[in-house]
């Protein structure tokens, strides 16, 4: 290797360097306090819906032999979690867990786990890799007479410090009582995914033995270690419960659990979660409260706010986002589950919200859209929510 040769590779590699410091250094979450700017939330309602790729299975027809019916639809996401990786994996900057919830399929075809991508984090596909020849293959679980699952639902990522994605989701078995699993499957490239297996069982959790246990289960790894929130409904109020581990697959051990107290919305009770890590090191719950007494009925979005890790939450003052008053607007029955991600803009942070919602209408149609939560106060929005 030639002098010149070296002294630019050497070059090279200390500007890729500052670079990258640069760039950690813009996107400092210095000048950013969640506690503070919880109170100043707020967004507006998405205009449509996004479309993701969802592959239906209809497993109720034909002989037990009979190969399951597949079909591709690009509608009903429902409970969508979002991971956005800057330097991209495997390729693509943005991942999605989803569930399909649709109407016009019965039977064991609805909410069975997936996995899509984007390079845009609007455009979703199931196709992968440098000219997306390769397909996801979708859904990463599905429900059949084998497994007896009654319920495949509620997804939720987890990118790995060795680089595996994991997707965890709920498992219902339609026992008596029913008993809830949770279950994971991981993946190094998106596409093929692992054999699922049982991370915590309700067979040794009895707060887990109930219709309404283990709703909306959210993972983060955390200073080494791993936390899972989910939520049981079985009681009034319904509670969040939080277990910990030093292993994913294994060692799940309660940490806490609570009700939220006088954080409670007056008539309304937590139904689905979300659990995210904010740029300040604190975590940011996105939090679907139903009425009271309801299976989830008038479902609205509320942010919460912890420093503890997940063992206590303070909610917001305001409500982030409720249905839409027209009933046939695309989100005009229930604001669900929602995730996303926070990004750095000359103006400030902003959160990139995916919640997912339902139309009524004669048929009841689920679908996922996107939105920006602002963290300034009003005054220095204008009426299309652009910094002024």
């Amino acid at each position: 290797m030639t002098s010149r040769r070296l002294r630019h590779d050497l070059f090279s590699g200390c500007l890729a360097v500052i670079l990258a410091c640069c760039f950690v250094c813009s996107v400092s979450a210095a000048d950013f306090d969640l506690s503070v700017s919880l109170a100043d939330a707020h967004c507006d309602r998405a205009p449509s819906p996004l479309f993701f790729p969802c592959v239906m299975v209809d497993t109720t027809a034909g002989s037990r032999i009979k190969a399951d019916s597949e079909m591709t639809v690009y509608s009903s996401a429902i409970h969508p979690d979002v991971i956005e990786i800057p330097g991209g994996w495997n390729r693509h900057r943005y991942w999605a867990s989803f569930s399909p919830y649709p109407h016009l399929v019965t039977g064991m075809g609805n909410e069975n786990p997936h996995v899509v991508c984007s390079d845009d984090g609007v455009h979703w596909t199931n196709q992968v890799g440098k000219r997306r020849k390769q397909i996801i293959r979708n859904p990463i679980d599905r429900r059949n007479r084998a497994n007896r699952y009654t319920h495949l639902s509620d997804p939720d990522l987890l990118m790995d410090a060795d680089s595996t994605m994991w997707v965890l989701y709920r498992a219902k078995f339609g026992t008596r009582p029913d008993t809830v699993l949770f279950v994971a499957s991981g993946s190094k490239d998106g596409r093929v995914w692992s054999r699922p297996m049982v991370v915590v069982s309700g067979l040794t959790r009895p707060d887990l033995r109930h219709e309404d246990a283990g709703l909306s289960p959210s993972i983060l790894r955390l200073k080494g270690r791993y936390h899972l929130w989910y939520i049981n409904a079985q009681s009034q109020p319904h509670r969040i419960f939080h277990l910990v581990s030093d292993s994913l697959q294994s060692g799940w051990q309660s940490a806490d659990s609570t009700d939220l107290g006088n954080n409670q919305p007056v008539r309304g009770d937590i139904w689905h979660m979300n659990v995210l890590q904010s740029p300040d090191g604190s975590l940011l719950g996105l939090f679907t409260f139903t009425d009271s007494a309801t299976h989830g009925e008038n479902c609205k979005l509320r942010l919460a706010y912890s420093a503890d890790d997940g063992t206590s939450w303070t909610l917001a003052p305001q409500w982030l986002l409720e249905h839409a008053a027209d009933r046939n607007a695309w989100d005009g029955n229930q604001i669900y589950r929602s995730g996303g991600s926070f990004q750095k803009q000359d103006s400030g942070w902003v959160f990139n919200l995916y919640y997912s919602a339902m139309r009524l209408g004669k048929v009841p149609i689920w679908s996922t859209g996107l939105t920006t939560v602002h963290f300034d106060r009003f005054d220095n929005v204008d009426s299309t929510g652009n910094f002024r």
